[in-house]
Parts: structure tokens; C-alpha cells; sequence
């Protein structure tokens, strides 16, 4: 009787152990496929750990039939709205992020916007350096390099929230503008929209204070269009965010739009770490790479994209990720695939000994900044991250995750043998 026992027992643990073994190779196997059929080549054989299985071409249909029918380029999309709006918000990517200032350089040099908007707003930069930058447009320099010193230089005096502003797009940008206005009598008018934040005592009030400066701008000079680039959610609509201030000023006349990027990783930034995920999963990139010319933009409402769950912001209890795109932004731009974007960190001239001298003040006037560490990251000159460690390198952590639950339940296999194993053996002692 203990014999028969001991044998239906070992026969039960062979088929759970043959179950679970079937079930974790299946598993492993389907994942793999999926994620194969799911990556851009260029991540698999470069970061294969951070591949994860995304959605297929195949579940975003209906986005890729709209795109076909309502994408506009991003230019003539961006003016239509000014016939409709007076005021425009461009949510910016990642602050560092290098190729969306390409993008809106673009659309800043179009004649259409010199002709009929001409104000730029930005969150960087304060507006007491305003007038010190038209100085530096109406400048002559004999060359390039004195031109790169001398905006390294307005750059050390233009901080706001930060210690250094050392993003090399910032300092290509201000560049480009110089060029573009220097000489001419219609200029892009550049306004900064932050203040000094030496004394943080309303830090708190930050949105605010920046929506006020921007509209008493607007209307104290008469200002009647304006383009304005803020990051994250400082550009929403909604409550205690900047965007939301200057809506509330002109009601009906504000658009805001956003520009492809991801959603900031919960866990990542637990640990420390500002680290992306793709937007959705990796759904609207699917779709965008079955499209030729995928750089576009179009309206959220109406189209699939707006109808999609918000998971834009960070925090999932708060109250806007319940909502859908279409309630959050006005329209979208896809401007570079994730994986064609990238960031620089740096600038020529930043740490020349009088930028030096003005940074070693502030530091002293700030708490919890040290110039020290710019100086070490920087040591060897512009630092640079791809795309895909930008928006994919959370993968990694996903793939380790799925290794180590799989390799727990082989060793509870194997304990689970054990057991049965010692539990037969001792019955048979006792035959």
C-alpha cells in the first residue's frame, strides 16, 4: 500500500514539474517571438536586453488608417492653428533632448511665423535677461568662436530654477536665433518666462508666476500671438499648471500641443532615476513606423490617439490619468522615432574662468547644487545619450525581472522534487 502511495505521488510531482517546465519554456518562447517581431532591428542587435515585447503592427490599425487620412506636416499644422488660436504651447520632450529643437527652429524661421506671430516664450531662462539678450542679437563678432563665447557668457547670467542650464540644444538654439535676427529689422522676439530663483520662497507659486509673467508681456506690449514652449506638464490645462494660467487669461484662444516623447518610468525614478517608457506601451510608435513620412501632427480629438488613456504624467493616482490625450492636448506632432532622438549635454566655453568666477557665486547663493559635478560629467567635453537608451534601457529591468521570476520557479521545481523525493525514500524506509 505505502509502495502504490509513493508511486502515485512520484507520478504527480512528474506531471506538475513536466506542466511547469512546459509552461516556463512556452512562455519564454512566445515572449521571445513577440519581442523579435515587435523591435526595431537597429535596438535588437545593439540593446537586445532592453527589447521587451510591444504591440504589434497588426493591433493598431485603426491609427495607422488615420494617419493615412489626416496627418498634416508639422509646419502648416502648427500655423493652422494660429488661424484658430492666438496662443500656442508646445510641450517639450525631455529637457536635453537634442532633435525637437530642430523642429521648432523650423517653425520659428517659417516667414509665416516672423510674419504673423513673432514671440517665443520659454520656461528657461528669466526675464531679467530679456534685454541682455537683445544686446547679444544686435552685437557684431568676428567670429564664430567670439559668438560661441559670448552667449556662453549670457548663458552663465541666465539661470533660473537650476545651478547651470548646460543642455547643448538651449545653447544651439540661442545660437541659431542670433544668426537668424542679427541685422534684420523683423526679429523673432525671444521672451524668457522664468525668474531668478535665487530666493525660493514662492517656488511653490512657480506656474504662476511664470503665466503671469507671460501675459502681463502679452499685454502690456500689445502682444497679440505668441508661441510658447513649456516642458512636461507645465504645459497642461489643467489646475496649478502654467498652461492653465494663460487659458484662463484667454479663454478660447489657447491650443496646446505635444510632442512625441514617453512617459517618465514610476519604478526608475523611485530609485533615482529619470529613465522613459514608450508612450502607451510602444502602441502609437508601431503605428508611426508602418507610415512614410512619419513626421507629422494632427488634431487628438477625432482621431484614435486622443481616445487613448493619458499615462503622459508620472503619478498614476493623480486625478488626470483618468482622462484621455484629447482632454489634455490640443494636437500631437511626431517629429523622429525614439530611436532617432537622442541628448547633449554641454557647450563651448561653459566653464571659461569668468563663467566659472559667476557659477561659483551662485553656487555659494543655492543649496544642494554643486558646480563640482558639472565639471566631472562634462570633463571630456559634450556628453551624448541615444534614443534608445533614453526610451528603452527600462527594458532591461522588465527582462531581468522576467529571468529571475523564471529562475525562481525552476528552484522551486527542483525544491519540490526534493521534498517528494525525501518523502518517498522515507516511506520506502519504512516498508
Amino acid at each position: 500500500m505505502a509502495q502504490s502511495y509513493s508511486s502515485d505521488e512520484k507520478r504527480v510531482f512528474k506531471n506538475i514539474a513536466y506542466t511547469f517546465i512546459v509552461l516556463i519554456i512556452s512562455a519564454t518562447a512566445v515572449r521571445a517571438i513577440n519581442t523579435l517581431a515587435t523591435n526595431d532591428n537597429l535596438l535588437l542587435k545593439e540593446r537586445p536586453m532592453c527589447a521587451v515585447p510591444r504591440p504589434s503592427g497588426h493591433s493598431v490599425g485603426k491609427y495607422v488608417d488615420f494617419l493615412h487620412e489626416n496627418k498634416s506636416d508639422i509646419n502648416d499644422y502648427i500655423f493652422s492653428l494660429f488661424d484658430k488660436y492666438d496662443h500656442v504651447i508646445l510641450c517639450e520632450r525631455a529637457h536635453p533632448e537634442m532633435t525637437q529643437y530642430d523642429m521648432i527652429y523650423s517653425i520659428v524661421s517659417d516667414n509665416r511665423f516672423v510674419d504673423s506671430v513673432g514671440n517665443v516664450f520659454t520656461e528657461i531662462g528669466c526675464v531679467d535677461s530679456r534685454e541682455a539678450y537683445k544686446a547679444f542679437l544686435d552685437r557684431e563678432f568676428k567670429n564664430e568662436e567670439e559668438v560661441d563665447s559670448s552667449l556662453a557668457s549670457f548663458m552663465t547670467v541666465n539661470q533660473s530654477v537650476h545651478l547651470l542650464w548646460p543642455n547643448t540644444n538651449w545653447f544651439n538654439f540661442l545660437k541659431r536665433l542670433y544668426y537668424l535676427n542679427h541685422g534684420k529689422s523683423t526679429k523673432v522676439n525671444l521672451l524668457f518666462a522664468d525668474r531668478n530663483w535665487i530666493d525660493r520662497s514662492e517656488l511653490d507659486s512657480r506656474d504662476s508666476i511664470m503665466a503671469e509673467n507671460i501675459v502681463s508681456t502679452l499685454k502690456n506690449d500689445s502682444l497679440r500671438k505668441s508661441l510658447i514652449i513649456m516642458n512636461y506638464r507645465h504645459a497642461y490645462l489643467t489646475p496649478e499648471n502654467c498652461g492653465y494660467y494663460v487659458s484662463q487669461a484667454f479663454p478660447g484662444k489657447v491650443a496646446n500641443v505635444m510632442i512625441n516623447t514617453g512617459s517618465v518610468s514610476l519604478i526608475d525614478l523611485l530609485f533615482g532615476k529619470e529613465t522613459m517608457l514608450p508612450t502607451l506601451h510602444g502602441k502609437w510608435d508601431a503605428a508611426f513606423k508602418q507610415v512614410k513620412d512619419s513626421d507629422c501632427a494632427f488634431d487628438f480629438d477625432g482621431s484614435p490617439f486622443g481616445d487613448d488613456e493619458f499615462d503622459h504624467f508620472v503619478m498614476p493616482w493623480n486625478h488626470v490619468r483618468a482622462l484621455k490625450y484629447k482632454d489634455m492636448f490640443t494636437g500631437f506632432i511626431h517629429y523622429k522615432a525614439p530611436e532617432e532622438q537622442f541628448t547633449n549635454i554641454g557647450y563651448n566655453h561653459i566653464f571659461d574662468p569668468d563663467n566659472e568666477k559667476q557659477l561659483r557665486a551662485r553656487e555659494a547663493a543655492l543649496k544642494g547644487y554643486s558646480l563640482d559635478y558639472w565639471k566631472e560629467q562634462l570633463k571630456n567635453g559634450i556628453t551624448h545619450q541615444e534614443g534608445m537608451d533614453i526610451y528603452y534601457s527600462s527594458g532591461s529591468i522588465e527582462n531581468q525581472i522576467y529571468i529571475i521570476v523564471c529562475a525562481v520557479a525552476a528552484i522551486l521545481i527542483g525544491l519540490m522534487g526534493l521534498i517528494s523525493y525525501c518523502r518517498i525514500s522515507k516511506m520506502r524506509s519504512n516498508i
